[in-house]
């Protein structure tokens, strides 16, 4: 059996985020590894597999040097998530765009768990290497550019990007979920009345098949295991949100479908023992 090491910020378990790598975890012991949670800048154990599970937006040099102590670690080429990097609707200022548009933060999260770890280390007298990042408590629709308020075009962390909503037929909208982890995962299709759609939200659900264009973003982005959402709008495949360090609320394990799925998802850590 192996020992799998997931590296995290030093203060990251005071966060109390019900992790899904954390879920994870506990069936792998179950399966027989050996778990260990690292958790800081020191010199990590040894581990047959690292797992970089920092949840920054941008994982700071400081926690990538510790990957460098293992053979094979996960989600390394995956330590920038911002939305910069992947989005196709990012508009600017002055692009003749005559529909609605979203505003999000570039971070996780909508940046407030950057913001949460920085204060904390700050707090604390430590040393902090996470750059400062604008913090939206959600997204925010905006009936045209013109809306947008004009600061926020020159704000450092903050995209504005084309609203591009999967419509569904009959009324409402749809948002497809991607979780996996190695060749293991779910991809499910959700049904709000919402066009922010959310885990409480939704009304119906149905698998769908991952298409190419969403398997080629894990590539590019060097993503072995975490949760992608994205739309189908107008023929495109467009991918929102890239995310390493998803959460597992507790209310999932309610579902034996879920719970189920969850425990033949983790069996993907397999491929890399």
């Amino acid at each position: 059996m192996a020992t799998i090491v997931l590296i995290e910020h030093e203060l990251q378990d005071r966060l109390g985020i019900p992790y899904m790598a954390h879920d994870f975890a506990r069936r792998w012991e179950a399966r027989g590894h050996r778990v260990l949670f690292h958790r800081g800048v020191s010199r990590p154990p040894p581990g047959d597999l690292a797992i970089l599970h920092v949840d920054l937006t941008v994982v700071p040099e400081s926690y990538r040097d510790l990957a460098r102590h293992f053979s094979r670690t996960l989600n390394f080429r995956a330590w920038d998530i911002r939305k910069g990097r992947y989005s196709t609707a990012k508009i600017s200022r002055g692009d003749a765009w005559a529909g609605k548009v979203m505003i999000k933060s570039e971070g996780n999260h909508g940046g407030y768990i950057d913001d949460t770890l920085r204060r904390m280390s700050l707090a604390e007298g430590r040393a902090s290497d996470v750059e400062p990042l604008p913090v939206l408590e959600s997204y925010y629709l905006c009936d045209s550019i013109a809306r947008v308020p004009s600061a926020l075009w020159d704000t450092p962390g903050v995209i504005v990007e084309k609203f591009v909503p999967e419509l569904a037929e009959g009324g409402g909208y749809h948002l497809r979920v991607w979780t996996f982890c190695g060749s293991q995962s779910r991809s499910t299709r959700y049904l709000a009345h919402e066009p922010l759609i959310r885990a409480r939200n939704f009304v119906s659900r149905e698998p769908v098949e991952v298409p190419e264009a969403i398997r080629a973003w894990r590539e590019k982005l060097g993503f072995e295991m975490g949760k992608f959402d994205y739309v189908l709008h107008e023929g495109e495949y467009i991918l929102l949100d890239a995310n390493r360090t998803a959460s597992a609320p507790a209310y999932l394990a309610d579902n034996p479908e879920i719970e189920a799925s969850f425990d033949r998802i983790a069996r993907g850590i397999e491929d890399y023992l």
